[in-house]
Order: structure tokens, then C-alpha cells, then sequence
């Protein structure tokens, strides 16, 4: 049987790159369906801000994604940063590469934002596919993968949000690190961290690895290290020199060194703060009379998710003892601890799911245990689906889900 050019083509292809392009295009495929099944549905209100878009390829494949941090994004893509508003709380480097795309595109920013997005989530999808490949074989590189797309905040990577590029560049690290190529792992932490500031807990599962390999402390090794330092105080001084932004550092709290880490902006537009992680969670079962009071469906929903997350992070981070690598395990719980300390006032554990995300171990373990055991694959299965079904229809219709 004689085979088409292309199908042989696509045949020389490394698995990690055909089984993640799949992966890819099935779950884009899947999430362009639903938005457009939602948003015919039920129509969105002219008070959201609608997506600047002229034809019906733009509104299928740009207009679904138009939402939240878009906006913020394309003020900076197109007129820099400012501390007139909340600018200084997105990190440059999503912005500036929909800023270089976009200029190659005759400054069309909608779809550099898309292109960006996207080809840093199958980029991550490769690279993850060999990381787990050479540590654990195939199958659980195919059984990560598929955790991976079944996570409820999943379809964030194919928005205008920097999660692909995090993620990217989380799992570059470890396999700098793996590769022991310490100059890159240090390289790929900085770039991670200038995409999202969350990416900072790099450092616990470098400062570890570093000690584990028992590599020379002073060496061109140990720059990966300090890189994260130096990245995370380099565009900290930036931001604060920019303009007339002066840190806001509340010394009676325990965490007032930490807070200067959260732009002023944070601060004062979106009411961040650094507080213990069990207060979060108290905050976080708090913020359920103030749900119920406002009689919101969204509302209530995205306060017992949020809770919800955190329960099962929680349980199922020790599984990944089973990978038999500490340097996941203090990767995951430096993770859960420092995603849980940052809160926003009115939703005080809102963005916790979307930040776990970056918490690929942990998506290892589960595709490994639920190819073992049936019955947790049953109850999984139709939970992951529900969930990501729910959040992404709020996230359509323009409800915050973190």
C-alpha cells in the first residue's frame, strides 16, 4: 500500500513530536468547539469588552480567547509599561515576543499573542515528553502528557496568558538540570520567571539538585543559582525607577522583606499580599459566606474549586514519592507553599489551580498511577472532565476563574 508523501513525513517525526502534536490539536480542536457551542448559547453582553476582530476566522480563533489579562497585555505590547495603572504586575518577556512577532506581522498583536501562546505550549509538550521519556520511559511520557491536557486551567496555555511560556521554560530547567548543563537550567529559571513571577520557586529544586549533584560551589555552574536573584531584582529595581512606583513594604508583617517582590501595582490594583499558607486556606473558607451572600453561581463555584484544588494538591503531592527523585518532591511542596502565601483580597486563593499547573511531577505520578489502578482512573477521569468543562465555559463568558 503505497503511503502519501506528507503521512511519511509526519512518520519520520520523533514520537515526542507527533504524539504532543496530537495532543495539541485534539484538545485546541476540543476547546475551539465548546467556546463556540458556549458563546452560541448564550450570547455575551455588550458591557464586556469585545474582541477587536473583522472576519469569521478571527471570531472563531481569536474572539473566544479575548479575556482578562488580554487587555493588560496589549496595553503594554503596544504602548510599554506605565505606573499609571496595574501594568507593572505582568512580566516582560510574553509581552515582548508578541511585541517582535507582532511587528512581523504588520503589527497585528491579536494573532502574535495566539502564536506565541501556542507554539510555546507544544514546544513544552516536546520537551516534557522527552524529559519523562528518558527518566521513565514511553508510556508515562504519554500518560503525563494526557494528566497534563485532562488539568481543568489547561486551555489557559492556548490564550493571551504567559502560562505556555512558564511552563516551557519550567520544564527546560529540569532538563538543563538532568542533562547537567547547569548554565542553561540557570538560563531557562531566569526566562521562566521573567514570563510569570511564580516561577521563583525554581530555585528550592535548584539550590537542591545543585547540592545533590554536588557541584562545585565556586564554578560557571553556580551562575544558575544566583540567576534567578539577579532577574527577579534586576526587573524589580526596574520597575521601581521607571517612574514615581515606590515599594509598598508593610514592616509589620512577617513576610515585609518579601513584599517588595509584588509590584507596587500588584499591591494597589489588585490587592496582593503575602500572608502564611494556612491563612490563605482560612481566607479561602471565609471568602464562602461572602459568595453566598452575593448569590452568585460563577462566585460560589470558583471559591469551593479553589478549595477544592488545594484539598487535592495536597493529597496527591506525597505520591510523588514514587518518582524517587526529591528534587521533584521539593519542586512540588515549595510550590504549594508559596502559591498558597500570595492571596488576592476577594478571591483569596483564586489563581492557586493556574499556578499549580507548572507542577509537572505531579502529572507524571498520576499517569503512572492511574494506569495501575483502574478504579482511580474511573473517578478521575470524569472529575478532570467536568472540571475543565465548567471552568473553561465561565472563562468564555467572561467569569473570572482565576
Amino acid at each position: 500500500m503505497n503511503r502519501s508523501p506528507l503521512y511519511n513525513r509526519w512518520q519520520r517525526l520523533p514520537e515526542a513530536v507527533r504524539y504532543s502534536l496530537w495532543i495539541y490539536l485534539v484538545t485546541r480542536i476540543i476547546y475551539s468547539f465548546l467556546a463556540l457551542l458556549v458563546l452560541s448559547a448564550v450570547p455575551l453582553s455588550p458591557k464586556y469588552p469585545q474582541a477587536p476582530v473583522h472576519t469569521w476566522l478571527e471570531q472563531i480563533l481569536i474572539a473566544p480567547w479575548y479575556r482578562w489579562d488580554v487587555e493588560w497585555f496589549l496595553r503594554i505590547v503596544q504602548d510599554g509599561y506605565t505606573v499609571v495603572d496595574g501594568r507593572s504586575s505582568f512580566f516582560p518577556l510574553y509581552p515582548l515576543l508578541v511585541r517582535l512577532i507582532g511587528d512581523l506581522l504588520g503589527g497585528n498583536y491579536l494573532w502574535s499573542g495566539l502564536i506565541v501562546s501556542n507554539l510555546a505550549l507544544i514546544a513544552a509538550l516536546i520537551l516534557l515528553f522527552n524529559l519523562v521519556e528518558a527518566r521513565y520511559g514511553r508510556r508515562a511520557a504519554k500518560g503525563t502528557l494526557i494528566c497534563l491536557a485532562l488539568y481543568p486551567t489547561y486551555f489557559f496555555n492556548f490564550a493571551y496568558y504567559a502560562e505556555s511560556l512558564t511552563l516551557l521554560f519550567t520544564v527546560g530547567t529540569f532538563y538543563a538540570m538532568d542533562k547537567q548543563r547547569w548554565p542553561l537550567a540557570g538560563l531557562c529559571a531566569s526566562l521562566a520567571v521573567l514570563a510569570k513571577l511564580p516561577a521563583v520557586v525554581l530555585l528550592a529544586p535548584l539550590i537542591w539538585e545543585f547540592g545533590r549533584q554536588r557541584r562545585a560551589l565556586f564554578s560557571r555552574d553556580s551562575l544558575a543559582i544566583i540567576a534567578i536573584p539577579i532577574t527577579l531584582g534586576t526587573w524589580s529595581i526596574w520597575v521601581r525607577y521607571m517612574g514615581t512606583e515606590a515599594a509598598i513594604t508593610d514592616f509589620s508583617s512577617p513576610f515585609g522583606v518579601l513584599t517588595p517582590l509584588l509590584t507596587p501595582s500588584w499591591q494597589t490594583q489588585f490587592k496582593t499580599s503575602i500572608v502564611w499558607p494556612w491563612q490563605a486556606i482560612v481566607l479561602g473558607v471565609q471568602s464562602i459566606n461572602v459568595a453566598l451572600e452575593l448569590k452568585t453561581v460563577p462566585g460560589l463555584f470558583k471559591v469551593v474549586y479553589d478549595l477544592v484544588m488545594v484539598a487535592f494538591f495536597a493529597l496527591t503531592i506525597p505520591l510523588i514519592l514514587r518518582l524517587k527523585d526529591s528534587t521533584y518532591l521539593v519542586y512540588a511542596v515549595a510550590s504549594f507553599i508559596m502559591n498558597l502565601m500570595v492571596v488576592i483580597a476577594s478571591t483569596p486563593i483564586a489563581n492557586f489551580p493556574r499556578r499549580m499547573m507548572m507542577v509537572f511531577p505531579l502529572f507524571i505520578v498520576l499517569g503512572m498511577v492511574s494506569r495501575e489502578q483502574r478504579l482511580l482512573r474511573l473517578m478521575l477521569l470524569p472529575a478532570a472532565l467536568l472540571l475543565s468543562f465548567m471552568v473553561s465555559t465561565f472563562f468564555f463568558l467572561w467569569r473570572w476563574v482565576g
